[in-house]
């Protein structure tokens, strides 16, 4: 779908994207400590920076996948501002947190694109022969 230097752009927006999502759920915590809870500031922010972060990588998905922006800009940016509710796990013992982190939200925003990608041929053929349908 997807040309090989289109994959490494896509690749180095998504770091941009997640560099951006990482200082501004730093930032929001920081006004918001003091104000309530950490645990509550983390989730904030991180809800907060999961929908901004997600923003900027579905106008970049939009405009890769030739998806309309409603459709990269909906379900995808819904996911990933629930799974910045997670932030919290970063204050796990040693760095498995913030990896356990990476991966939740990461994991999170690409099972929400999985809606704008186009069935394989090979599903859709096997669709279409009625395979999986039940034959009474």
């Amino acid at each position: 779908m997807v040309s090989r230097l289109g994959v490494l752009g896509y690749t180095v927006v998504a770091g941009v994207g997640y560099f951006i999502s990482f200082h501004i759920a730093g930032n929001v915590f920081d006004r918001l400590s003091g104000r309530l809870r950490e645990d509550v500031a983390l989730v904030v922010s991180g809800i907060i920076a999961g929908v901004i972060g997600c923003c900027f990588l579905g106008v970049v998905t939009a405009r890769v996948l030739r998806t309309p922006y409603q459709s990269a800009l909906g379900l995808p940016v819904l996911v990933g501002g629930v799974a910045g509710a997670f932030l919290p796990l970063i204050n796990l013992p040693g760095d498995w947190g913030f990896l356990a982190f990476l991966v939740l939200w990461q994991g999170a925003y690409a099972a929400g694109l999985v809606r704008l990608l186009p069935a394989p041929a090979v599903l859709t053929r096997a669709a279409s022969m009625g395979v999986g349908k039940s034959r009474a």
